[in-house]
């Protein structure tokens, strides 16, 4: 997503979710990056957006996402979407 105001809304949705989840009891949360398939015409890393930075924008959202994990103690299961996905989990240093 190349618009900033809709990514920052996604972000803030995001944050919000995360912190809901936490209240509820929720320790394991899925996140998605990337192009999601599942837009109609999404990105495509590599033609509609440099892969330098797309991971600009995921790191860049991880700096502002990472404090409120550690906060909430959750565990986050990171799936990367474009071309291929992967599942990578995050736990917080407590």
């Amino acid at each position: 997503m190349l618009d900033a105001q809709k990514r920052k809304d996604n972000l803030e949705y995001v944050k919000q979710c995360i912190e809901e989840y936490a209240s509820l009891g929720i320790k394991t949360i899925n996140l998605f990056t990337g192009p999601v398939p599942w837009e109609r015409n999404p990105l495509v890393v590599g033609r509609g957006i440099k892969e330098g930075e797309a991971w600009r924008m995921v790191l860049e959202a991880f700096e502002k996402l990472v404090p409120l994990g550690e906060k909430t103690s959750s565990t986050w299961q990171w799936k990367m979407c474009g071309a291929w996905c992967a599942t990578i989990s995050i736990r917080p240093s407590i």
